[in-house]
């Protein structure tokens, strides 16, 4: 088994808090598992429910909530189906008898499928290690696109 490990300590895990504060990265499930109690705003407004087991820390103003450590290390080994290509040609035998020299029926699939611990929102692939500032970094590209192909080849 392979095994790949990743410090993310980015806005976009820590995004309930932090350096953007507490709607730094809204709208990201990911960060939605944060801490909050009965006297959080947003509990006393009626927008969220108290999480008190939650895996994020509560959400401040501050770094001291990301700090490094082993509670936020993720694993960040994957598997990606990145192409797969798929193709029939019909016999001879049965297209000559529609007038049709060659027929052939292909499906073609790319970024089909991710298979990772890390968090829905990153590409496994552009997590690594900053050579200059000596640490991990976590990379907000853009998602991979999904393609789909099908179609015919045909010879008359």
């Amino acid at each position: 088994m392979m095994k790949r490990d990743i410090w993310n300590g980015s806005v976009y895990i820590f995004g309930a808090g932090g350096y953007n504060g507490q709607w730094g990265a809204a709208g990201l499930d990911a960060v939605s598992d944060y801490f909050r109690d009965e006297n959080t705003w947003s509990v006393k407004e009626g927008y969220t429910k108290p999480n008190l087991n939650a895996y994020l820390p509560r959400p401040l103003y501050s770094y001291k909530n990301e700090q490094t450590q082993t509670r936020y290390l993720q694993n960040a080994a994957y598997i990606r189906l990145k192409n797969l290509q798929v193709g029939y040609t019909i016999p001879a035998t049965i297209t000559s008898h529609w007038g049709i020299e060659s027929l052939r029926i292909f499906f073609s699939g790319e970024n089909l499928w991710t298979g990772t611990g890390v968090k829905k929102q990153y590409d496994p692939e552009t997590i690594g290690y900053d050579p200059n500032n000596r640490s991990d970094y976590v990379d907000m590209s853009y998602p991979l696109s999904r393609t789909l192909s099908f179609g015919l080849n045909i010879t008359l």
